[in-house]
């Protein structure tokens, strides 16, 4: 595996060098490692990975694009990256200052905007177990940068589509700046233009402003057979906000670490996820909410269905630094269990350094309630829209508090629709608790 010969920009040349010497020096985690000891890593070859794969036809592309969760003709900005390539990338009439572009085009014309920020959130070398960090900077070519300058305020939203085509490999950054006081929204999805395997691996870097607010949404519906691997973080500034909503439907298997790094007093950083898992996936999410400034609070709520032989892992930590008085930290986890075969594995955490705090954590994992099938069956109802409107009430309080609306209801049809196709077919196998 060679380094990417994109050259022309010093900036993405050094830290792809910086990437590609710690990927040789850090060691491949192994279900030893206490971050990766639920997650199975059989069949990952990183050193098998290419820089990027050839481009499937892009019209084809774009159908898949159409008809994905959160497809919107009403954007202020969209990116379309194929197979570790950024092919296009599109704007209307933005505000004077902002910036949405690809991440080289980026490098080339603002470098000290870039330098400054690409791998300051995520660096390279960042722990012994960012290998797959080492390896999206190793790489480095393609992504997309969103720069939004100071009390600047962008309504509609910007637009990320990640797409594996032809069973190639993606390898996707993106570098979300909010200035103090500005606002936008971002939203990405991975999808595949076919039913084929691949490598996908992502790093997201999110920097929020004081007094700024971001809206970020992220979505992962590729097809089965994809491995899915990313790393998301924001470094939230004094008084911003940050509602981080993650979606999680396909892929074989992978993880996702989302950390929220409270580094300003009076920081709010909300976090929703919401996923469902069958067949014999499994997905892995590593949350991390470090509070290292005063008075600063974190909401996290996650809620996934698992259904046949699949597998959901959710593993939270609440880390609170010394001096950081007055935080106000939650976080909750539930899981909804349909087959004997499915699994969950909920682990809350708190690392507490502070003595004037307010931290706690919930977690759940049950089948659906029998008491609560039976009052909806002897009204008549089938067993099967009884199941079906369970789990529906099970996923409403965690898509509520996706913000953008539009999202929020997308998210809930793609929920909706995998349901009716399991449902209809599955639905006696449902295991109830008596």
């Amino acid at each position: 595996m060679t380094v990417a010969t994109v050259t022309d920009s010093p900036v993405l040349a050094k830290l792809r060098d910086q990437g590609a010497a710690a990927f040789e020096r850090a060691p491949m985690p192994t279900r030893k490692d206490e971050y990766w000891r639920f997650t199975k890593l059989r069949g990952v070859d990183l050193d098998a990975v290419p820089n990027h794969s050839p481009s499937a036809d892009e019209d084809l592309v774009k159908d898949r694009v159409r008809t994905s969760v959160t497809a919107s003709d009403a954007t202020a900005g969209e990116v379309l990256h194929i197979n570790g390539v950024t092919v296009r990338c599109e704007t209307g009439d933005l505000p004077e200052g902002v910036v949405f572009a690809p991440l080289l085009e980026a490098a080339l014309e603002h470098p000290a905007l870039v330098e400054r920020h690409l791998g300051s959130v995520v660096p390279v070398g960042d722990t012994p177990d960012d290998k797959f960090v080492d390896l999206n900077t190793k790489l480095l070519a393609g992504g997309v940068l969103l720069y939004v300058p100071r009390n600047v305020r962008v309504e509609l939203p910007f637009r990320a589509d990640v797409v594996m085509a032809g069973g190639g490999a993606v390898n996707w950054r993106a570098l979300i700046v909010l200035e103090e006081g500005a606002e936008a929204t971002f939203v990405e999805e991975f999808v595949s233009s076919e039913d084929a395997g691949g490598f996908s691996n992502a790093v997201v870097e999110l920097v929020a402003g004081p007094n700024s607010r971001l809206h970020y949404v992220t979505v992962q519906d590729y097809a089965t057979p994809v491995q899915h691997f990313a790393t998301h973080r924001v470094h939230a500034d004094r008084d911003s906000q940050v509602l981080w909503s993650a979606v999680g439907l396909g892929a074989s298997m992978g993880k996702s670490r989302m950390e929220a790094h409270l580094n300003g007093a009076g920081s709010n950083v909300k976090l929703t996820g919401a996923y469902f898992v069958d067949g014999t996936q499994q997905m892995d999410y590593d949350t991390y909410q470090l509070h290292a400034a005063p008075n600063a609070t974190s909401d996290l709520f996650f809620k996934g269905v698992v259904d046949e032989k699949g597998h959901a892992v959710w593993r939270g930590m609440i880390a609170v630094a010394k001096g950081a008085q007055g935080t106000d930290a939650f976080q909750n986890n539930k899981n909804l269990l349909l087959q004997s075969g499915a699994h969950a594995d909920s682990v809350p955490g708190l690392t507490i350094e502070a003595n004037e705090v307010r931290c706690t954590h919930a977690s759940t994992t049950s089948k659906v309630d029998a008491e609560q099938l039976f009052y909806l069956q002897a009204r008549g109802i089938s067993r099967a829209d009884a199941i079906r409107e369970i789990v529906r009430g099970f996923y409403v309080d965690a898509l509520e508090r996706i913000e953008v609306v539009q999202v929020r209801e997308q998210v809930q049809d793609a929920l909706w629709r995998r349901m009716d196709r399991k449902f209809g077919a599955s639905v006696n196998d449902v295991d109830v608790d008596a």
